[in-house]
């Protein structure tokens, strides 16, 4: 009686596995599709430095493609219309510092009702897509933390087809969960949460006072 396994149920093995590395790959490559903001209309954003730039002509480029964006493509709702972005350029300065990593903290100081939240959210929203890292923010009050989470809300309904990509279930103020592992969590100030576990990112909104 013959053992062992014949050349034909090798080859059989062999074409099988093949089949099942090609699935892998067309899977992975397609979670990468899913991932890229390109797919869905959004711009590179992180195209590098070319040989021909210079350090200050990249920034600038960076940030006036930066600025082109949010003023062209995101808008919010308010009273049942669509509010497009404006943003003065010291916030374009500071949002892009923050986004393309050229500073790791940063301090906003603003009047209130000039824009800080809506700053803010849009740190959070295109760092999330563009480098998929998770945040906590952590707003003054309970209507700050809805102010925040709105903001987010209508960026996510400005590009239906990567909201409904993208995240897992709704958005929600609590906890925003995206399908690669991302999270965004918007509470309002408290010494309990304080001192709770944050995500990678962490945005502090008009949370802090000055002692006595």
């Amino acid at each position: 009686m013959a053992t062992g396994t014949s050349e034909g149920e090798k080859v059989r093995e062999f074409r099988d596995t093949l089949q099942a590395l090609a699935l892998l790959d067309e899977e992975l490559k397609g979670r990468v599709v899913a991932e890229d903001p390109r797919t869905y209309g959004l711009p590179d954003l992180l195209r590098a430095k070319t040989e021909s730039e210079t350090d200050e002509q990249f920034k600038a480029r960076q940030n006036e493609e930066l600025r082109k964006f949010l003023e062209e493509k995101l808008w919010f709702a308010k009273d049942a219309r669509k509010i497009q972005i404006k943003l003065a350029p010291p916030m374009i300065e500071f949002i892009a510092d923050l986004f393309f990593k050229r500073a790791i903290q940063a301090i906003l100081w603003k009047g209130r009702g000039t824009g800080g939240s809506l700053g803010s959210a849009i740190v959070i929203w295109l760092t999330m897509i563009y480098h998929r890292m998770s945040f906590t923010m952590m707003a003054g009050s309970q209507d700050q933390a809805k102010q925040v989470y709105h903001y987010t809300k209508s960026f996510w309904e400005c590009f239906p087809d990567l909201s409904k990509a993208l995240i897992d279930g709704d958005p929600l103020q609590t906890e925003t969960r995206l399908r690669n592992g991302v999270i965004l969590k918007i509470i309002s100030a408290s010494e309990k949460q304080a001192r709770g576990k944050h995500n990678a990112g962490f945005v502090v909104d008009e949370s802090c006072q000055e002692g006595e």
